[in-house]
């Protein structure tokens, strides 16, 4: 799914500092018989907006790489990922290959970023998507070292879904093992995630922060999951793989 990308607007700034004073003398002219901007007028619905207001510099969509040198420790993480942009925005090759079993679908991207080291790094990104005749779906994710230079850095493949799971649907929560499951509430849809080792399992519910006839309020947008590792690659040709499989029932 592509959950709605959170962009800044211009009625957020009713969450900065000082901005009362001016709904008050809004609120105020409107008494007197003035005519106000109705949208300093409206007021916030409820506390605690600020910790919503974030704003995406990409598509949310499913099957994303992230890749960076600064990731906070995933203990500590509170916010969302940031990976480099080349692999985030930036275009990929696609082959298309069907088998007798699976149908294949193939994206590769190859480019120089800055990864903490000297230099940028060469390094590639492929991604495998196979579909079954089970109608379990397979991601394959492997990034591939082109150069010599070393880099120490933390990788996490994202999936956005239009889901509401009592379980995720208040704050982020982070967990660690191979697999997670999250059940939509309104149609008892279940994915089922199944990764081939260890990894971070973060699930994040993302909010907008909007404007209604009521005043500011947040409004939920979807789940996003974030499937993450910490690697060390060291040579060329150095590569770190991770199989993810998903069900859907």
């Amino acid at each position: 799914t592509n959950v709605v990308s959170r962009v800044k607007e211009n009625y957020h700034k009713k969450l900065e500092k000082g901005y009362k004073i001016r709904m008050l003398k809004a609120r105020m002219s409107a008494l007197n018989g003035e005519y106000p901007d109705i949208h300093d007028i409206l007021g916030i619905k409820e506390r605690g907006l600020k910790r919503h207001l974030k704003y995406d510099f990409y598509k949310k969509a499913s099957f994303l790489t992230h890749v960076s040198d600064n990731f906070e420790s995933w203990k500590e993480l509170k916010t969302e990922i940031i990976g480099n942009e080349t692999f985030l925005n930036g275009a990929y090759s696609g082959s298309l290959l069907k088998g007798k079993e699976t149908v294949d679908y193939v994206f590769k991207r190859r480019d120089r970023a800055y990864l903490g080291g000297r230099r940028p790094n060469d390094i590639e990104v492929s991604k495998k998507i196979s579909i079954d005749k089970e109608s379990a779906i397979t991601f394959e994710h492997e990034i591939i070292k082109h150069d010599s230079e070393p880099f120490n850095a933390g990788y996490a493949v994202e999936f956005n879904f239009s889901v509401f799971d009592k379980t995720f649907g208040d704050c982020p929560k982070l967990v660690k093992g191979n697999k997670i499951s999250i059940k939509d509430v309104y149609t008892s849809s279940v994915l089922d995630f199944e990764i081939d080792s260890d990894c971070y399992l973060w699930v994040n519910p993302i909010y907008t922060v909007n404007e209604s006839e009521s005043g500011l309020t947040k409004t939920y947008q979807g789940l996003s999951l974030l499937i993450g590792k910490e690697e060390t690659l060291f040579d060329r040709g150095d590569r770190t793989k991770m199989v993810i499989k998903l069900r859907i029932s």
